[in-house]
């Protein structure tokens, strides 16, 4: 990224002036929540800001932004003053694992109410997107439960009148390359990575072995940096510890699976494209399976 590019515009010369802080950013939006707009929603409200956020026993710092939209949907915004990163898109992630926070979340606000249904939708912001990142954005890395995942980037800049002057950039990746498909098994909804994890529950529930799920899912189309989709729970922890706590492998003692009394984790980084794939073979080996568009 270049730090001191100019703009020119009728013929006055911008200077880019970075956002000094993630801050100063939160600021700018919060006074500006228009920034936010998604298409078909009207201006976002902004509900609270630096929401403290805990992950199990331990502390897991701040939610930046939590903002609500209309037609039932709420957000979390994850804030960078900086490039748009991996790390980013796990922080992000990792807020919407937290199952009983997102439902219990709608209770904070008097104005929702906390016995209707919320659409989430996750927002970044930050300057620039990593070209890594966006890549295996466009191949279908997706946030759990296949939430719709936003991009904003800014662009801020000053006049010769020292005004500021701040340019946005939307980038939609809920739609990007990605069908609207959910899939059920046994008449239950799941996103991609949950009906894979519901699909491996119901093999080893009739005493399926490690050989025999390759036959629904050989470690080849997994889409979680090539690593196998299954894995000894003890091993899969040490792997998101690893990799960042960006949670490669389901880590939670409710999602592990036991095979002979030993304990293992499913990985839940399956791409959109792989879907199919595990869907038909899981039909024709006779798994009360369906696909439907989802809203």
């Amino acid at each position: 990224m270049e730090l001191n590019s100019q703009v020119s515009i009728n013929n006055r010369v911008l200077q880019q002036k970075l956002f000094l802080s993630e801050i100063v950013m939160e600021a700018y939006l919060i006074d500006n929540p228009s920034v936010l707009k998604l298409k078909g929603y009207d201006v976002p409200r902004i509900q609270a800001f630096e929401v403290p956020w805990r992950k199990g026993d331990s502390s897991h710092g701040r939610i930046d932004l939590l903002l609500t939209y209309d037609k039932g949907t709420l957000a979390i915004a994850e804030l960078k003053k900086g490039v748009l990163d991996r790390s980013a898109y796990d922080q992000l992630s990792s807020y919407f694992e937290n199952k009983t926070y997102l439902e219990n979340c709608p209770k904070r606000f008097e104005e929702l109410d906390p016995e209707a249904r919320f659409d989430w939708v996750g927002i970044l912001v930050g300057t620039d997107l990593d070209s890594s990142l966006k890549a295996v954005l466009e191949d279908g890395l997706s946030l759990p439960d296949n939430i719709p995942l936003v991009i904003v980037l800014l662009d801020r800049y000053t006049d010769p009148d020292n005004q500021v002057l701040v340019f946005s950039k939307l980038l939609d990746f809920s739609k990007s390359k990605r069908p609207s498909v959910i899939y059920k098994l046994d008449g239950v909804e799941y996103g991609y990575s949950r009906f894979v994890l519901a699909l491996v529950k119901k093999c080893i529930s009739q005493e399926w072995n490690l050989s025999d799920l390759n036959k629904l899912m050989p470690d080849s189309i997994s889409f979680s940096e090539k690593r196998p989709f299954i894995t000894l729970y003890e091993q899969a922890i040490r792997i998101n510890k690893d990799a960042g706590d960006n949670y490669i492998y389901f880590h939670k003692e409710e999602d592990a699976v036991t095979i002979n009394d030993i304990k293992y984790a499913v990985t839940y980084g399956w791409s959109y494209r792989f879907m199919p794939t595990i869907y038909e073979r899981a039909k024709s080996l006779g798994f009360n399976v369906e696909q439907i568009d989802s809203k």
